[in-house]
């Protein structure tokens, strides 16, 4: 009996169980406008651009409420880290 690698299983889960959109030109445009509009990082905007085209109702991140983040309309916008206590 084989026993198959943790890579492989992983890249088995992904493949299987979990949607990834294709991005195009026109989606790179759209993270591209997000960034600006919205004071957004390069890979906040990428990630959330891709939620956004993917139809997803929420967006979980570690990002505090006060982060740019929770500007942008249409997504519901859903953090894990913990309030700040002042």
């Amino acid at each position: 009996m084989s026993i198959a690698s943790p890579l492989s299983l992983s890249e088995n889960y992904v493949y299987t169980n979990l949607f990834t959109p294709s991005f195009e030109s026109n989606h790179y445009e759209q993270a591209l406008s997000l960034a600006s509009n919205f004071g957004l990082a390069a890979f906040d905007s990428l990630h959330l651009n891709a939620a956004l085209i993917s139809s997803c109702d929420e967006f979980i991140t570690t990002e505090r409420p006060t982060s740019p983040l929770f500007r942008v309309p249409g997504i519901r916008i859903i953090t894990l880290s913990p309030p700040v206590v002042r």
